[in-house]
């Protein structure tokens, strides 16, 4: 019999686990979660075979983006904590984000409708799934997510991109970052 090789990683949770272990993990994730989404987006293949795929990797987007406000949070002193929010609470922190930021907004919408099987909250949107035919004899086609908010059409790559923008400048701004800087080009 062969031997097999493991190697053990042990992770408390509730700091972190499955390599999100700090902020800049989960900046970073959100710019993985995004070139998912390009990837399965750019992807031509035969006929409805990269709808789900690109719809979920915009579902973690979403989440990736809404919840890195947990963790500017978690990684704030309490004296940043009152400089970050008008009023010192997570709850007021993430509405002022949420407002000053409305691709933010959105991911909040998106995030909690999904997440919790209900509706979102205070806009309205609708996601539009597009298949775009390359080459009718093969039957070739690729997909693009579409957000409709408030009968806006924003291409839903956008919307993730300009929150990661939005969230690793804030992040620049309050000096928040463990390892990434301002040379890091993650959301171009």
């Amino acid at each position: 019999m062969s031997k097999r090789r493991v190697k053990l990683v042990e992770q408390d949770v509730g700091w972190g686990v499955f390599g999100a272990r700090c902020l800049d993990d989960m900046v970073w994730k959100l710019a993985w979660e995004i070139r998912n989404l390009e990837r399965e987006e750019a992807s031509i293949t035969g006929p409805f075979q990269r709808d789900k795929e690109a719809e979920f990797a915009a579902f973690n987007c979403s989440i990736a983006a809404w919840h890195t406000l947990d963790w500017i949070w978690r990684a704030s002193s309490q004296k940043k904590k009152k400089q970050i929010s008008s009023t010192g609470s997570f709850k007021d922190f993430k509405a002022e984000m949420a407002t000053e930021c409305r691709s933010l907004l959105i991911c909040q919408n998106l995030c909690n409708s999904s997440k919790h099987a209900s509706p979102g909250g205070n806009l309205s949107l609708r996601c539009i799934g597009q298949f775009f035919v390359h080459d009718v004899s093969s039957r070739d086609m690729s997909f693009s997510l579409i957000i409709e908010v408030e009968e806006k059409e924003l291409a839903a790559v956008s919307v993730f991109k300009e929150a990661g923008v939005f969230l690793f400048n804030k992040i620049l701004q309050w000096d928040l970052f463990e390892v990434l800087n301002e040379d890091d080009r993650l959301f171009e």
